[in-house]
């Protein structure tokens, strides 16, 4: 036979060969892990917390691992008898089968002290079987050439499915004891008051830590507000001060902590490079986000000097700000920056920002625009825990807030909300005032004397300029038990920048 005849033979037999592979299962596994559970519910107890009936591989070990769990849980006892009474009932009892099998069962238990060992066992499987299910799927939607799924769409829906397994199921939960939680509580709260807490960062504001607790790793911060409202300055603000070690203390001292920064993953889905880096000078050196991008700030100047110690200031922390700047951004590709940051920053990844929610690319597959911001707002709270640290989310409002008197947010407000709601640890609405004023501006009417019209304008304007370096946080929500608070802030709009109202 040829050579090329024997290479094609070859391979046509190791295509049938893999063809012919079965879903890997453990069916004696399951057979002894049942036959503990029958033998004494003990067993149970030891497997429960992250073994479900849906991992066990045949039909008939899920009925009855179910039905047990079932009757343990409500403290009755599982056993050959009840399960022959209880599938009886059920008319299930030939399809499980018969009371010959339960029998069984008993004779394949080897011991309740192996109960956990049989459990991993079965859970592994299940885990291998739901990775082939995965890479079926993958392979299948790459050959149909739909021309409403890009190849990206499909490498994004694999990414997903992949990353939800990984989170939800390559390990189970694990209990402790109420005095361990306690304990555990306890010396959080020990570490945070000497400043040695290793799982929270510091905004820079010590009136924001107060009502947040800080930048805790695995938590979602939601940031709502309208547009030109200040979101996005805050966001900037609070990864500066992260990433460059800046802030103030209770006392309004200035903190310029060049060796405290720590790694930040900002990804901005609305400005380009450019604004992003106007908009961080702006904050640095206080010269005007349009003097800098129109070059009127360049020059023999004092706008031109303190830029360049601005960008001095910036190069100190630089390699702990990681900036992707792209519009059309989806979960798939925020995760793959947020962990290639995380490998160049060797761990030291504390925070991720998000410009903004609505702009995100919608997930494969989403019916429509609230199930998609739903899906990538669980997608990113579930990135905070998978790369244990905080992410900072920005939202926009829905436009009835303008329409009511009192323009302050309020929950309801987040577009798109519900699941927004529920997968944020604490939600922020920064509001100022002074936009709605501004708004508020008098009108000349011609038939009223000048002395009039500028009578209302000093007004106004004496008004205005009382509030407009004010700024508020409303906080309706903190996970960690706390109560919904007001924080009290100074706005500086040619820095866009948030600071203490103190200073």
């Amino acid at each position: 036979m040829p050579d090329g005849m024997v290479s094609a033979f070859s391979e046509e037999r190791q295509i049938i060969g893999d063809l012919r592979r079965l879903p890997p299962s453990n069916l004696e596994a399951e057979q002894a892990l049942l036959g503990a559970i029958l033998a004494n519910n003990k067993a149970y107890e030891r497997v429960s917390e992250f073994l479900t009936a849906e991992h066990f591989a045949d039909h008939v070990h899920r009925k009855i691992y179910q039905v047990s769990a079932d009757l343990i849980e409500a403290g009755r006892v599982a056993d050959a008898v009840t399960l022959k009474a209880r599938f009886s009932e059920d008319g299930l009892l030939e399809e499980v089968g018969g009371t010959a099998y339960l029998t069984q069962l008993l004779t394949a238990m080897v011991g309740i002290i192996n109960a956990g060992d049989y459990a991993r066992v079965i859970k592994d499987t299940w885990l291998r079987r739901q990775m082939i299910d995965i890479g079926e799927t993958v392979v299948n939607n790459a050959f149909a050439n739909d021309p409403d799924m890009a190849g990206a769409d499909v490498l994004d829906q694999a990414t997903a499915q992949l990353n939800e397994l990984a989170i939800h199921g390559s390990s189970g939960a694990t209990s402790i004891s109420l005095s361990d939680a306690v304990a555990a509580a306890i010396a959080e709260g020990e570490a945070n008051r000497r400043g040695e807490g290793i799982t929270a960062v510091s905004t820079g504001m010590p009136s924001v830590d107060a009502a947040i607790l800080k930048l805790r790793a695995g938590s979602l911060y939601v940031v709502g507000a309208r547009p030109s409202m200040g979101k996005t300055a805050l966001a900037r603000t609070v990864a500066l001060n992260v990433a460059l070690g800046m802030g103030v203390t209770l006392d309004g001292v200035l903190i310029d902590n060049q060796a405290g920064g720590s790694g930040i993953c900002y990804c901005s889905l609305e400005e380009t490079d450019a604004d992003f880096g106007a908009g961080v000078l702006a904050n640095l050196s206080g010269v005007p986000i349009a003097a800098i991008l129109d070059g009127s700030a360049y020059g023999n100047s004092p706008q031109a000097t303190a830029i360049v110690k601005a960008q001095a200031r910036m190069k100190q922390g630089s390699d702990l700000l990681h900036v992707f700047c792209a519009p059309d951004q989806s979960l798939r590709s925020i995760r793959q920056q947020a962990r290639l940051a995380r490998r160049r920053l060797k761990g030291n990844l504390r925070l991720i920002v998000i410009d903004y929610l609505q702009l995100m690319k919608d997930p494969p597959g989403a019916r429509d625009k609230r199930l998609a911001v739903g899906e990538n707002a669980r997608g990113l709270k579930n990135l905070a825990k998978e790369l244990d640290c905080a992410v900072l989310l920005l939202s926009q409002l829905n436009r009835g807030v303008d329409d009511r008197p009192d323009h302050r947010p309020i929950m309801r407000d987040l577009r798109e909300t519900g699941e927004i709601e529920d997968n944020a640890d604490v939600i922020i609405f920064p509001y100022r005032e002074a936009y709605y004023h501004g708004q508020a501006r008098p009108k000349r009417d011609p038939s009223e004397p000048e002395a009039v019209y500028q009578s209302k304008m000093n007004e106004w304007q004496d008004a205005h300029s009382t509030i407009a370096l004010t700024a508020e946080l409303i906080i309706p929500k903190v996970r960690r038990g706390r109560a919904p608070t007001f924080v009290d802030l100074a706005f500086i709009p040619e820095r866009t920048r948030f600071e203490e109202a103190g200073r």
